[in-house]
Parts: structure tokens; sequence; C-alpha cells
């Protein structure tokens, strides 16, 4: 499957081009919602599912081709993803039903290579790759009563769960060169997630589950010269700011009622969870 959104710039054989001469840049900005709506009703056989799902996914390439000389600016590849994403059940919704599934779920992919091709020359401010992912994931279940709350025969759950993947690239193929300043890559993820039954909610069903799940993923990239590149100047450099806040809650003077019986007991799990698989090299 390709990117949703690809971003792509050249320098051609023999050209010489100026300042920033291959800047190739994605900034993409997203939002989705489900609700329910304070006050609502809602009375099913079977089971109520309120889901959001937001996934995106952006390709920058930065490339100097065969005998392209670049000043000044050099090559630059930037990505830059800001994801909003919302599960909820607003105060005071009565719900019946066989089971309640309330998700919140999103992936950000991020991707930028920036490339001295085949006798490319990279002059001044080299070489360059920026992604950055800001993102929040929230799934969450109002306040209720006795009378307005969740009764649920089966499984309520409440999750929330963000995925970041993020890769740069920098090379430099026989006989290219980077210098000036070099080649950086760089990473920066910020990423929220929440799932939670809030301060006062109401819930009984046979099982309850609110889970709560970050997870990072970058498997490969990095800075590398192949078969006689050359990285002059500063060097290289390569740089991931990670900052991720994962949380499952229950609110204040929440009533969750585990109904079951001595045969079959139910079930409450509140859990949240980080997972960071991050490969780099330089």
């Amino acid at each position: 499957m390709g990117p949703a959104i690809f971003s792509g710039e050249s320098g051609s054989s023999g050209s010489l081009i100026g300042i920033n001469a291959t800047l190739s840049e994605i900034t993409t900005t997203s939002y989705v919602s489900s609700n329910i709506a304070a006050g609502s009703t809602v009375v099913l056989t079977g089971a109520l599912s309120v889901a959001a799902a937001n996934n995106t996914r952006q390709r920058a390439d930065s490339d100097s081709n065969t005998g392209a000389l670049i000043a000044a600016g050099a090559s630059v590849a930037d990505l830059s993803s800001t994801s909003y994403t919302y599960a909820r059940v607003a105060n005071d919704v009565k719900i019946v039903a066989g089971g309640m599934d309330v998700s919140a779920s999103s992936t950000d992919d991020n991707s930028g290579i920036a490339d001295a091709g085949s006798g490319g020359v990279l002059a001044g401010a080299g070489a360059r790759v920026t992604t950055i992912n800001h993102s929040t994931t929230e799934a969450t279940v109002g306040s209720g009563t006795d009378d307005r709350g969740a009764n649920i025969a089966g499984e309520a759950a409440i999750t929330a769960g963000h995925t970041a993947i993020f890769n740069g690239n920098i090379t430099t193929f026989g006989g290219g060169a980077l210098s000036g300043s070099g080649a950086r890559v760089t990473h920066d993820v910020v990423s929220d997630v929440l799932a939670e039954a809030s301060a006062g909610a109401d819930i009984s069903a046979e099982k309850i589950d609110i889970t709560a799940t970050n997870s990072l993923d970058k498997n490969n990239g990095g800075i590398s010269s192949v078969v006689g590149g050359a990285l002059a100047g500063a060097g290289s450099s390569s740089d991931i700011d990670i900052d991720i806040n994962t949380q499952a809650n229950v609110g204040d003077y929440a009533d969750l009622d585990v109904v079951g019986s001595r045969f079959k007991p139910g079930d409450l799990t509140v859990s949240a969870k980080n997972s960071l698989k991050v490969y780099d090299k330089t």
C-alpha cells in the first residue's frame, strides 16, 4: 500500500541548485471524534460500539541525483503530523446493552529520506531529515447514576491506543558527499493516551476492561555512507526525543459493579502499557 501523502523533490543530473535546493515538506492535522451526547438513552439487545479510528501515513523524499551540485540549503525532508482521536460517552447517558466497547485508536506513520545520490555534492547546511508526531487519543465514559448509567449484560471495555511509527534516512552512494554541517536526523514524538471511567461513572457488567496503550516503532533508518559516499564538515548526528503519557483511570466516586457468581466471577482490569521498539544508527 502506498503512502496516503507523499512529497518528493530531486536535483537532476549535472544541475547546480541553490539555497534549500531540495526541500520536501509535509504537515498534516487530523481530527476524529465519536460521541454519545449527554442525557441520551440507548437500549440494545446486542452490543454497543462507540469507536474512533484515526490513521495517517506520510512519506517525504529529498533526492540529489547523479552529478548534482547542491549549495547552501542542501537536501531537506521534513514531516509533521498532529492527530486528535476521541471516543466519548458523555454524562448521564443511560445504556442497556449486551456489551459495550468505547474505543479510540490512532496510528501516525512518518518516514523521510534525504539522498546525496551518486556523485552528488551537498554543501552548506548539509542534509536533514525531521519527523514530528504529536497526538492525543482518549476513550472516556462520563458520570452517571444507578438510573442513568451503563447496565451491560456482558463485557464493558474502554480502550485507547496510539502507535507512532517513524523513520528517517540520510544516505550517500558511490561518490556522493555531504559537507557543511553534515547530516542530521531528528525525531520528536509526543503522545498522550487516556482510557477512563470518569469521576462519578456508573457501570455494571460481567467484565470491565479499561486499557491504555502507547506504542513506538522505529525499525530502521539513520545515516549511512555506501560505496565511496563521504561525510565531511561537522559529521553526523541522530536525535530521538520521546514524551509519552499513558493513563488508565477510574475517577473519583466512580461506581463499577462487576456482576458474577461463585462459579463464574466477573473480572475488572485497569491496565496502562508503553511499548517501545526503537532502533537507530549513525
